[in-house]
């Protein structure tokens, strides 16, 4: 009787154990810090907000002010000049290092003339994992 009780218990364990307990999906989790992240960015650089823009820089990247200063005024002036909105840019793929400590991140922007309405940038993002944050890395 003893037998059947522990093997009732086993198997309503291991059924509970492979329902309830999925592992979480790293590359989902990522992917969601990351998009949230580079959102930010995008607004910045949309509303010509240099402090939300910066906010999401790497260390590295925040210590050059020339370059960071370079890079936002020319990426506010491109945004712009085409009249980007947060809604007509997008990110097209992301790609994770193994141990999901770097990403490349291809963006794309609305482009009417383009068979599938959105136009890829030509050069993809870097960005870094910098403790529990995505940051961008020029």
């Amino acid at each position: 009787m003893q037998n059947y009780i522990f093997t009732a218990f086993l198997a309503i364990g291991l059924i509970l154990n492979s329902v309830g307990c999925k592992k979480p999906d790293p590359a989902a989790e990522n992917r969601t810090q990351l998009e949230s992240q580079w959102k930010i960015q995008t607004e910045g650089l949309v509303n010509g907000n240099k402090d939300m823009f910066v906010s999401v820089l790497s260390t590295d990247t925040a210590a050059a002010p020339v370059k960071v200063n370079f890079a936002f005024n020319a990426m506010h002036g491109l945004a712009k000049l085409a009249k980007f909105t947060t809604a007509s840019l997008r990110i097209d793929d992301v790609q994770f290092t193994a141990d999901f400590t770097q990403a490349t991140v291809k963006t794309a922007h609305v482009d009417a003339k383009s068979p599938s309405g959105w136009k890829p940038f030509p050069k993809p993002e870097n960005w870094i994992k910098e403790g529990d944050q995505w940051k961008r890395q020029f």
